[in-house]
């Protein structure tokens, strides 16, 4: 199924001997669009950590509770390595993640990609869901409207699309864009340089986060709420 990014925060991650905590961020790798941790606040029973959670250990999502079942102890949880997911995450850092819980280590941390990350730095393609939801988007330096979110395929994990706000101050309405359309991203600018133009996503069809909206051209619809379409 589609969801929102900004709709599967807040969700509960349930682990078999109780809950964890709930999703705050999300990291993703900005070479594939693939969704690598959800970031989970784990609350008062371990003094509000932050944790890494892999796609590989979530489970069944009841979106009526708003929950994700976790294949986790918590006392997987409590013992995993400590990490400051406010600062940029190390691939070192990831590896004692993935070695904690068993893991299988994401392709953008094998040893041999270590050389590319710059010391103090971290992964320079782990991008924070949160951070990049208030960048501008451009074309050729002009301003085109603000990333707002992004649709993730739950079936495989990957970002779809980049939701796109645009408007002034009468009201800000919203447009899909495919993630294949983002060509670059600067986090020093703030900016998603994007190869479509104002034209482009003029003709585009407007998002509603509310309704059902089709997927690729009217083939596939889903409910970005996380309830099923009709028929489906």
């Amino acid at each position: 199924m589609l969801r929102t990014l900004d709709n599967l925060l807040g969700y509960r991650l349930a682990a078999s001997d109780g809950e964890i905590g709930r999703i705050r961020d999300f990291f993703f790798e900005d070479m594939t669009w693939k969704l690598r941790y959800l970031i989970a606040e784990t609350g008062h029973w371990l003094k509000s950590r932050r944790v890494l959670v892999s796609p590989s250990a979530l489970g069944a999502i009841n979106s009526g509770k708003r929950e994700f079942q976790v294949g986790l102890t918590r006392e997987q949880v409590r013992n995993s390595p400590d990490i400051d997911t406010d600062k940029p995450v190390s691939r070192q850092q990831e590896r004692a993640v993935v070695a904690h819980y068993g893991w299988p280590i994401p392709d953008g941390i094998l040893a041999t990609d270590l050389k590319e990350e710059t010391p103090g730095n971290g992964d320079p393609h782990l991008r924070s869901f949160l951070e990049i939801s208030t960048y501008r988007l451009e074309h050729a330096g002009a301003k085109l409207g603000t990333a707002e979110d992004f649709v993730l395929d739950d079936e495989n994990w990957i970002l779809r699309s980049l939701i796109v706000g645009f408007g002034g101050w009468t009201g800000s309405v919203q447009a899909a864009i495919p993630v294949a359309q983002v060509h670059s991203i600067s986090w020093a600018d703030r900016i998603i340089s994007t190869s479509m133009t104002k034209e482009d996503l003029d003709k585009l069809s407007l998002f509603d986060s509310s309704a059902p909206v089709n997927r690729v051209e009217k083939l596939i619809y889903f409910d970005y709420c996380g309830r099923p379409a009709a028929g489906q």
